[in-house]
């Protein structure tokens, strides 16, 4: 018990120790750096001693500023407790979303609108010319007077309710995909958009993903699949919708060396029963049946397929005569 003591107030020490420097270097740094190490400190007491903070502790500490919400939430899965505290946190998060979509009734009409799991941010995918915001309703500074579609991601965050609009635009956008999806989010802050269009770095057009974290954090990915051992662009499946989007949907994925493209590993792909379906989508057709699809794509396609058609059958099977003990 009293080495247990000691060692509490051997880290409540440190922990004071790291906010007495950060206050120190407060005239030495400048604002960026001091709130960096303020968040760094604060990040380190909640991962190393997760015991430390009971669960109304960090449902007030969530309230404090958008920072300490975010070191809260970043951390959640290093408490034993998460479950109640997210709870805690997510019905204070409720009343703030609440808040700000009443200060802003117009983001309610708007369609397509996405949030994150934490009702923190929330993004748009708008495609065009010459786009202006549509979050912020305001006129965009430096809009291009090109003809070229953009496509343009927007977030706003909740934290006040003044100017607090991120974007990001890139040109050469072509088309939105077949079957139509839309932007997501992946962890609090990453939005993710899949699209036909063309990338700077390498020439001819693609099915691309687009992703934001912030203006500064930013990229575009080609995104292809491995069939056979053979590199395999997902533009052969632009006329297949249900290929494309069981593809995309693979969470099985790597990225090449040169960091351009995103691999969606084939055998993470769950065949989906239409998978044969064909939908026009070029002027003029490429494929125009999934007949006419190479062998060395069509081929492995069927052959999972008819694996995973087996598999779920074997399953259900066993299923049955599980359930046939209780009949």
């Amino acid at each position: 018990m009293q080495s247990r003591l000691n060692r509490d107030i051997v880290y409540f020490c440190s922990i004071c120790f790291f906010f007495i420097i950060s206050i120190t270097l407060y005239s030495m740094e400048s604002e960026d750096a001091t709130s960096s190490l303020r968040e760094q400190a604060l990040r380190i007491a909640l991962m190393a001693r997760p015991d430390f903070f009971e669960r109304t502790m960090v449902a007030t500490l969530s309230k404090v500023s958008k920072s300490c919400f975010k070191q809260v939430f970043e951390t959640i899965c290093y408490r034993e407790n998460y479950k109640d505290c997210r709870g805690l946190v997510l019905q204070s998060q409720e009343k703030r979303k609440e808040y700000f979509l009443n200060k802003h009734p117009h983001l309610r009409t708007i369609p397509h609108l996405v949030w994150n799991e934490y009702d923190t941010v929330c993004a748009l995918v708008s495609v065009g010319s010459g786009l202006n915001f549509t979050l912020y309703q305001g006129t965009r500074p430096n809009r291009p007077c090109s003809h070229h579609r953009e496509i343009i991601i927007e977030c706003r965050y909740i934290w006040n309710s003044d100017f607090n609009l991120t974007y990001r635009a890139w040109d050469f956008f072509i088309n939105t995909l077949p079957h139509q999806p839309s932007a997501f989010f992946k962890h609090a802050y990453d939005i993710y958009f899949h699209a036909y269009g063309m990338a700077e770095e390498i020439a001819g057009h693609h099915v691309l993903e687009y992703h934001m974290r912030s203006p500064a954090v930013s990229d575009v990915k080609i995104c292809i699949t491995d069939i056979g051992g053979e590199s395999v662009p997902l533009t052969d499946f632009l006329e297949f919708p249900s290929i494309l989007k069981a593809i995309l949907q693979s969470q099985d994925t790597v990225f090449t060396v040169n960091g351009l493209y995103k691999i969606f590993r084939f055998s993470g792909v769950i065949i989906p029963e239409n998978y044969d379906t064909y939908q026009a989508y070029f002027l003029v057709s490429r494929y125009s049946s999934f007949q006419k699809l190479p062998k060395k794509i069509r081929q492995p396609i069927i052959e999972r397929y008819n694996a995973q058609h087996s598999e779920r059958i074997a399953s259900g099977k066993k299923d049955s005569k599980k359930c046939g003990c209780f009949g």
